[in-house]
C-alpha cells in the first residue's frame, strides 16, 4: 500500500540443503535430510537493531505516516 519503509540487512551464509533455526540469539544450521546440526551456531549481530534505532531517531517525523519494518535476509553463497 506504499505505507511501509523496509530496512533490510543481508547476511551471506552457506547454501545447500540446509535450513536455519534461531534460538536464544544464536543461528543454527541444520541439514534438511538428517536434521543434524552443521558446525557451531552463529551469534547474530546487533546491526539491524542499531539501524532501526538510528533510523527511528533520525526520521521520527516521517514515521508518523509510515510503518517501519525490519528484516534480516540470509543470502546463499556457493563457497
Amino acid at each position: 500500500s506504499g505505507s511501509t519503509i523496509w530496512l533490510v540487512d543481508l547476511k551471506f551464509y552457506a547454501s545447500g540443503n540446509v535450513i536455519y533455526r534461531e534460538a536464544d540469539g544464536l543461528l543454527y544450521t541444520i541439514d534438511s535430510a538428517t536434521g543434524a546440526q552443521i558446525g557451531r551456531p552463529k551469534k547474530m549481530s546487533p546491526n539491524m537493531s542499531y539501524a532501526e534505532e538510528s533510523f527511528s531517531h533520525k526520521f521520527a517525523s516521517l514515521l508518523k505516516y509510515y510503518r517501519l519494518e525490519t528484516r534480516v535476509v540470509l543470502m546463499p553463497t556457493y563457497k
